[in-house]
C-alpha cells in the first residue's frame, strides 16, 4: 500500500524560512509557466500528489523556488504563501510594502542647508 500523501499543513511546517508550499488541487497535475499569466509558455508541471516550495507572489501567482510560476487557482497554497514578498515578474524586482512616511523634524535643517 502506498504511503499517504502528507497534508499541506504538514509540508508547510517543514518548509524553509521565507517559503511556502503548493500542492496541485485534485487528481491532475498543474502547469508551471515562465511568467505569471496563462498565455506564458508552459515550462514544466507539478504532478498530482507532489509539492513545490514558493518564494514570492505576483497577484494570484506564486513563484516557485527554482523558477516558474503557478496560479493560486489550481493549487492548494499553505497559509505562509500570503506573507511572501510580492515581485514584478519580468525584472524580479521586489515590490516593497508601503511603510510609514517620515515626518520632517522642524528643528533639523536639511543636509546642505547648514
Amino acid at each position: 500500500e502506498p504511503a499517504p500523501v502528507p497534508t499541506n499543513d504538514t509540508l508547510a511546517s517543514n518548509a524553509p524560512a521565507n517559503r511556502c508550499t503548493v500542492v496541485p488541487v485534485g487528481d491532475a497535475g498543474v502547469n508551471i509557466r515562465a511568467e505569471p499569466n496563462t498565455t506564458s509558455a508552459v515550462i514544466a508541471s507539478i504532478p498530482a500528489g507532489e509539492f513545490r516550495f514558493g518564494d514570492a507572489t505576483n497577484g494570484a501567482w506564486i513563484r516557485l523556488v527554482g523558477g516558474g510560476w503557478v496560479s493560486t487557482g489550481v493549487v492548494e497554497a499553505s497559509a505562509t504563501c500570503a506573507s511572501l514578498t510580492s515581485v514584478n515578474s519580468g525584472s524580479g524586482a521586489v515590490t516593497a510594502p508601503a511603510g510609514p512616511t517620515a515626518t520632517p523634524d522642524p528643528g533639523v535643517a536639511p543636509i546642505g542647508a547648514r
